[in-house]
């Protein structure tokens, strides 16, 4: 039988999906309608932040401008301080920008209620940046005109995560302390994080008392005619300013032409997205069309070709209509090899070594004695027959082989379960 190259079975092609014209139309609405909310939503909150935006920059602006003028509040208000205290007193230790020396005593105190949280604790006392000790007083010079910052912070030393409290204020003093002084206190917990006390809590109560230095007597006359201090205006934030969305709906008309516009614009790109879908799915038909043909030719030739196979090797046996010796027979591998002898392949048997470029008739020669096979070697293409234990022309692949092997792949090709070895 003439031998013929093989070629892939072919595949079915694939049927496209067809369009289906009522499910789009109503698709088509559908998504008009959701796309007109999603871009009026969207318009409406750009514009909305925009506004917000406006709205917070000018209270930002304005609150700068306010605390610009504070400086000269404050200048004005520590001039009337300044002279009043004078006049009540021209001896008192003050300075014209209002630093006044002040005693300052702090008392820690342990709740009753509190857990056990550890042994090794820290206590950290500031006014101002100055450090201040327990139950000691602490000379410092403050001002009345700027706010005091007290800070207390309470750690318990751990090995893996210290745990931390603190508690921070901020206040001015005032003229109010020239006379009565400042006490002050703080509650802070210290929460376990880790080990057997894992989620105690210790709390601690601190004092802070804050007295000046050389008492000014006022009388409640004296007390009136001292200027208030001057308030810092609060910082404005930006959630102030936040504007709801149907209000922004019914403020802002032209927000609404913006998305009537872009709404339109959507409406043509989805009729254009149609049509270009309609012209796609009229493309792939047609393709496949003309793939089911080819498919369809293809499938006629390879029933043709494999019924002829069958009456060809019908009753027979392929080694006979290949042509292979009687003497020889085949390995799981189909590869051939002869019975009678100790060699692995029998007649079909050469001698190898592990690194060497060479195949050898026979055994010894050149230190091969690795047995391998001679048709394997020969379809591989990778080494050639020594010069010294062969004589006469190369060796060839038998064309009985080759025929042999191209019945048992026909045999796979058409799938053809009943056979004659």
């Amino acid at each position: 039988m003439q031998k013929k190259s093989f070629r892939a079975l072919p595949e079915k092609p694939e049927k496209p999906s067809e369009p289906q014209e009522d499910r789009l139309s109503t698709s088509f609405f559908v998504v008009c309608f959701v796309c007109f909310i999603i871009l009026s939503s969207i318009f409406v909150f750009l514009w909305s932040r925009y506004k917000e935006k406006q709205l917070y920059q000018n209270a930002v602006a304005s609150y700068n401008q306010t605390i610009a003028g504070r400086e000269s509040e404050l200048k004005q208000y520590l001039d009337v301080t300044y002279r009043l205290i004078k006049s009540i007193d021209p001896n008192y230790k003050v300075s014209a920008t209002g630093d006044i020396f002040y005693d300052v005593t702090v008392k820690c105190e342990k709740d009753q209620k509190s857990q056990y949280i550890g042994s090794e604790m820290s206590y950290y006392f500031d006014v101002n940046g100055n450090q201040v000790s327990q139950h000691k007083d602490s000379s410092i010079n403050l001002c009345m005109a700027a706010n005091t910052v007290i800070t207390t912070k309470i750690i318990e030393d751990d090995p893996a995560s210290d745990d931390v409290g603190y508690e921070v204020d901020s206040f001015p003093l005032g003229f109010i302390a020239l006379n009565d002084g400042v006490e002050l206190q703080h509650t802070v917990r210290v929460s376990e994080s880790f080990g057997l006390d894992a989620g105690h809590v210790a709390i601690y109560h601190i004092t802070y008392s804050i007295k000046p230095k050389q008492l000014l007597r006022l009388t409640q006359t004296q007390r009136k005619q001292f200027p208030q201090y001057p308030v810092l205006p609060e910082k404005p934030l930006e959630t102030d300013f936040r504007i709801g969305f149907f209000e922004a709906i019914m403020e802002y008309s032209v927000v609404d032409i913006a998305i009537a516009v872009i709404f339109a614009l959507f409406i043509v790109r989805i009729i254009v997205s149609v049509c270009r879908v309609k012209a796609n799915n009229q493309r792939a038909r047609t393709e496949y069309n003309g793939k089911m043909k080819n498919y369809n030719h293809l499938m006629e030739v390879y029933k043709t070709e494999r019924e002829t196979f069958i009456r060809h090797i019908s009753g027979k046996s392929i080694r006979k209509l290949a042509g292979v010796p009687d003497n020889v027979f085949f390995t799981d591998d189909l590869l051939p090899y002869t019975k009678g002898d100790n060699r692995l392949y029998g007649d079909f048997t050469v001698y190898v070594t592990i690194y060497g470029k060479c195949y050898h008739k026979k055994k010894g020669c050149c230190g091969a004695y690795g047995q391998e096979n001679l048709i394997k070697i020969l379809r591989d293409h990778h080494m050639f027959h020594c010069s010294r234990c062969y004589t006469g022309d190369s060796d060839q692949i038998p064309s009985w082989y080759e025929a042999y092997l191209d019945y048992r792949k026909r045999i796979d090709f058409y799938e053809i379960t009943e056979h004659q070895e």
